[in-house]
């Protein structure tokens, strides 16, 4: 599972191990120093008080980094040797610690850019090992199948016999470019994910946590066989509990290719998308189809696992799909904003502003005696950081990451509504706690954010590293 749905999250808890438990702390941790990071907060401290609590770029993705490597060996279990919890904890705390070296170590490497020293290089070393090893542990054969261009690319030049640039001749060079720089596995990739790719998954898995979209995924199975329970398929599927969070991704590396365009009408950014929206539906009818042909496989362990691995991918290009046109409508109106609107005060206003406007649905959801109704208008109040969001970027014009950041406070807010609501909807005597919101909320939150996010941190890492070697294997696609 990805996000933990509120009833679940409290048994599970009590059932891991205390590497989940340690892990699960340390993930809910990543989304506050990261909320902390992207937040204005940092800088009026400074102006304030005179105190230097900013990360710049650079020092944002080694936290990043530290981050998923740690967690990929806390929250990923081994998938065939069984450790001792105690040898992932250790295995963790190096490459927690190897991973954000260029946080800690930044005064350091900075000074010496051209000749970082021998500890920075080994340091380096177990990260660039610890990140083959997460890679691995993540994703198990598949992670295999991710490092072979990595190695290919970096072997082919001398199997061919073909220059290579000074900066990415021997050993200590590709140590220092890919760890030490933002040219390899910190680069812009995952300087995307680190300013706001993050928060948008933080914003998609508040929506998994709460339910919302379930209907939505049931209608994307709709066109399975009729003795299916889509219902139980919604719930249980890791897909689906990854949905949102999935889709947003796929927005949020899709905006980039298109800000800073000539201003485009809705109907022209359809167009524009038209082969990815075309592509997504090809990828959903594929995948249904495949669905659909796993019912005569005669093994049920292998039916099951074709079956999952299919509805799995028929997810994936509706969260496309929904993606591209949720970027289409994004980029029409940030490009078509009326000139007339002018400047509509201090962005971080209209976060109270839509707090206000929440007071409405969630007033309402508290009073409503039908479970449908309640469901009804909180389902409203969790669009608003979406929309909070959209508002921000297309309105305000500020940037992607300050968007971002005050969208995840107002989810902040609604999940502390929705968690009022359904204690009252259950038992109108209940008083709120704050034990059960966290068990409830905060921890499925930071566990579905951290899940993702150490899947896609290693994937900027690894096409990161591909990056300097673009000389060589970019003619392959061209």
């Amino acid at each position: 599972m990805v996000a933990l749905s509120p009833e679940e999250a409290v048994p599970a808890a009590e059932d891991r191990d205390p590497r989940w438990r340690i892990g699960a702390g340390l993930a809910v941790a990543w989304v506050f120093v990261h909320l902390w990071v992207s937040s204005p907060i940092p800088y009026m401290v400074g102006d304030i008080g005179g105190l230097s609590l900013i990360a710049n770029d650079t020092q944002a993705r080694g936290l990043e980094m530290g981050f998923a490597l740690c967690l990929a060996f806390l929250l990923f279990p081994s998938r065939r040797l069984k450790l001792p919890w105690v040898t992932d904890l250790a295995l963790a705390a190096v490459a927690g610690i190897s991973g954000s070296t260029v946080f800690w170590h930044y005064g350091h490497i900075s000074a010496n850019p051209a000749d970082p020293g021998g500890f920075s290089l080994a340091v380096a070393g177990v990260g660039i090992a610890m990140l083959a090893l997460a890679t691995q542990r993540v994703f198990g054969w598949l992670g295999m199948v991710l490092m072979v261009p990595l190695v290919v690319v970096h072997l082919a030049p001398a199997i061919l016999n073909q220059q290579v640039p000074s900066n990415l001749r021997g050993f200590d060079n590709l140590l220092h470019l890919h760890w030490l720089t933002t040219e390899g596995a910190f680069g812009i990739a995952l300087g995307v994910s680190t300013s706001f790719a993050f928060l948008l998954v933080v914003l998609g898995v508040a929506l998994d946590v709460m339910g919302c979209g379930r209907r939505l995924v049931r209608f994307a199975f709709r066109p399975l066989p009729t003795a299916i329970d889509r219902k139980l398929l919604a719930d249980r599927h890791p897909f689906a509990r990854r949905f949102w969070a999935l889709t947003f991704v796929v927005m949020a590396f899709s905006v980039i290719n298109v800000i800073g365009t000539e201003p485009l009408s809705l109907l022209e950014f359809i167009e524009l998308y038209s082969l990815p929206i075309l592509y997504s539906l090809l990828i959903y009818g594929g995948f249904l189809g495949f669905a659909w042909i796993t019912k005569p496989i005669g093994n049920s362990r292998w039916r099951a696992a074709a079956f999952s691995f299919a509805v799995g991918g028929m997810l994936y290009g509706v969260a496309q799909l929904l993606a591209f046109m949720l970027v289409a409508l994004f980029e029409s109106a940030y490009n078509t904003r009326a000139n007339v609107l002018g400047d509509l005060g201090d962005p971080s206003l209209w976060l109270w502003v839509f707090l206000l406007v929440g007071l409405l649905p969630g007033f309402l959801a508290w009073r409503s005696a039908k479970p449908s109704h309640r469901r009804a208008w909180l389902a409203v109040l969790a669009t608003l950081p979406v929309l909070l969001y959209f508002w921000e970027m297309s309105v305000e014009r500020i940037s992607p990451g300050l968007s971002a950041f005050y969208a995840a406070v107002l989810m902040l807010f609604v999940l502390a509504a929705h968690h009022l609501v359904m204690r009252h909807g259950k038992d109108r005597e209940l008083k709120p706690d704050r034990h059960a919101f966290a068990a409830s909320y905060i921890t499925p939150l930071g566990y579905g954010t951290a899940r993702v996010m150490v899947r896609l941190t290693i994937l900027v890492a690894l096409y990161g590293m591909l990056i300097p070697w673009a000389w060589y294997w970019a003619p392959l696609f061209y």
